[in-house]
């Protein structure tokens, strides 16, 4: 649901990824290091803990903003790659004389 001009968008990560990412926005300064990564649950049984995920949802944002700033540098780098591969084919079409 929307609040204001925001949207909320939910996202689900195996534990495996989860750890990961977290460790990842600790390294790129979006979430503080040392931080849990499970809490136990508040009123919970000792068995219930939630995932902590602060910082997580900016990690994310930080890294749409960095490929949508990088794109036309990939999109670059692709047609040079797309264009060596061509002259690569033509070149070996001459050497093996078809």
């Amino acid at each position: 649901m929307a609040q204001g001009k925001s949207v909320k968008v939910r996202m689900y990560l195996k534990p495996e990824l989860f750890a990961e990412v977290a460790q990842e926005a600790e390294k790129a300064g979006k979430r503080k290091k040392g931080l849990l990564l499970y809490t136990q649950r508040a009123h919970g049984f000792a068995t219930e803990k939630d995932a902590n995920t602060d910082g997580i949802a900016k990690f994310f944002k930080h890294c749409y903003d960095y490929w949508r700033a990088h794109e036309a540098q990939r999109l670059q780098e692709l047609a040079e790659v797309t264009r060596q591969e061509h002259e690569l084919a033509e070149r070996r079409k001459k050497l093996s004389g078809a």
